[in-house]
């Protein structure tokens, strides 16, 4: 599962470096709302092709699809301490991530000065960090365990707030200030997706889908998060950059302490 995880995890990242580099040059060379319509466009013919070219592979009536088998099944899994570690910790280090991310064009275009479609190129130095980080966990979640690896991915992102505000410091609001800390963050958060993926869809093999489901929907509910509690924020020094991924640090530690520790000093971990 780990395996698998970490090349779900590399074609995800692609999205974020492609993303904006795409949508700065529609900007350019029409306006905002060409973004939209791109995407309305893309959406469309995606549908199209899945609705004609997608075969269905499940060919039996499934009991267990019905709405209310499906709910209880959510809640029965969602009852489950460690279960609710992993999807706590996914959901923390990717919505961090994603609100970064939704905070960049801010940051690179009004504080620094690049044009919209130049920032985009930026983020290639993050995302590639985040490639190297899911390469890494595809060889040790295997090895030393979800846990275990989360734990490292906690300290990585302390390491991240750390060194953004000793940057801070030592230099002004800068390009290279940004990335550094930042794509620190992102090797950690590379980390914490396989291996909170991992730990929770083998918690309960017997309904993978259904666990895929619930892991798939923790990251849309802390982007939102993340997203809704950045944007009142306009991050101009790199100590904020700082207190932000600090706060997800903190976040991460309390949920694992309250959640799956318990289960790392059973020696399951």
């Amino acid at each position: 599962v780990a395996v698998a995880m970490s090349y779900g995890t590399i074609a995800v990242a692609i999205a974020p470096a492609v993303a904006p580099i795409l949508g700065g040059y529609l900007d350019d060379l029409a306006t905002w709302r060409s973004i939209f319509f791109f995407l309305s466009l893309y959406g469309a013919t995606l549908l199209a092709w899945c609705v004609l070219r997608l075969p269905e592979t499940n060919k039996h009536k499934n009991p267990s699809l019905r709405p209310a088998k499906v709910a209880t099944t959510y809640m029965e899994m969602l009852r489950h301490r460690q279960y609710l570690g992993y999807l706590l910790a996914y959901a923390i280090s990717y919505g961090t991530m994603l609100g970064y991310y939704a905070a960049a064009p801010y940051i690179f275009i009004n504080v620094l000065g690049y044009r919209s479609h130049e920032y985009g190129f930026l983020l290639i130095f993050n995302v590639g960090f985040y490639v190297v980080g899911a390469l890494v966990a595809r060889m040790v979640v295997p090895r030393f365990g979800s846990n275990r690896v989360l734990l490292a991915a906690i300290a990585v992102f302390a390491a991240a707030a750390i060194v953004a505000v000793i940057l801070d410091q030592t230099m002004t609001m800068s390009t290279v200030g940004v990335l550094i800390p930042m794509s620190i963050f992102i090797f950690g958060a590379a980390l914490v997706s396989p291996a909170a993926n991992t730990g929770a869809m083998t918690m309960f093999k017997d309904r993978a889908g259904a666990s895929t489901a619930i892991v798939g929907f923790a990251p849309v509910i802390g982007g939102a998060l993340f997203n809704a509690g950045l944007s009142t924020i306009h991050i101009t020094r790199l100590w904020e950059l700082g207190a932000y991924v600090g706060l997800s640090a903190l976040l991460s530690v309390a949920g694992y302490l309250f959640l799956l520790h318990r289960k790392t000093a059973d020696g399951a971990g």
